[in-house]
């Protein structure tokens, strides 16, 4: 008798750790990483196409088992080409995307978000630039900022660890024109950006 009592017990043990692995409602916050490729041009000017490591926060709330909203964002390591005097060259990319998810079984998931993006993109030159004021000379280095809002799309495959736990492989492509307001520029015009995301993430949901 006590074997069918401990058969018992393991069971509703199992059943209450799959039912709370198939529980995808509340917060969440986590991070990845992985790799972009990038695609920058000013029309006449530079057309460049490099990639990076890419490193990423990211979280938001479930509200139920296929609807939730999620914010992401995260920075590509050195994406500067062999061009004149650049130092280095980085992207800060940031979304906010309204996602929806299929679950497949009692561990895994397959989403897709489409929202809104913000991009900001950094040169940073060989040097200084320096500006004489009557007497004194005044040294900045030598940057050129370029930013703007585009558009998102993701889509990536979850599955969960144990309780709360969950990994995944997500695809993201984010396209944007970028402007630059910079007072003292070495390239004039926009820059039309894409940053194209493959990473591996751990988050937790609460």
């Amino acid at each position: 008798m006590y074997k069918v009592y401990i058969l018992l017990v393991l069971c509703c043990v199992t059943n209450s750790a799959y039912a709370s692995l198939k529980d995808n409602n509340g917060w969440k916050v986590g991070v990845s990483f992985g790799t972009a490729d990038t695609l920058t041009e000013i029309t006449g000017q530079f057309n460049q196409a490099e990639s990076a490591s890419m490193t990423n926060v990211y979280g938001g709330y479930d509200f139920n088992k296929w609807f939730g909203l999620e914010f992401e964002a995260g920075i590509t390591g050195d994406v500067a080409e062999n061009r004149a005097s650049l130092d280095n060259a980085h992207y800060f990319v940031m979304s906010f995307a309204p996602k929806i998810s299929i679950e497949l079984g009692s561990r895994f998931l397959l989403y897709a978000k489409y929202g809104l993006s913000y991009t900001s993109y950094i040169e940073e030159y060989d040097g200084a630039v320096c500006t004489f004021i009557v007497s004194s000379v005044s040294c900045e280095d030598d940057i050129q900022s370029w930013d703007g809002s585009g558009t998102l799309f993701g889509a990536g495959a979850q599955v969960s660890i144990f309780d709360g736990l969950k990994i995944r492989l997500s695809y993201s492509k984010t396209e944007d024109t970028l402007t630059s307001e910079d007072l003292i520029r070495r390239y004039s015009g926009n820059v039309e950006a894409s940053v194209e995301q493959v990473n591996l993430g751990i988050h937790y949901q609460f």
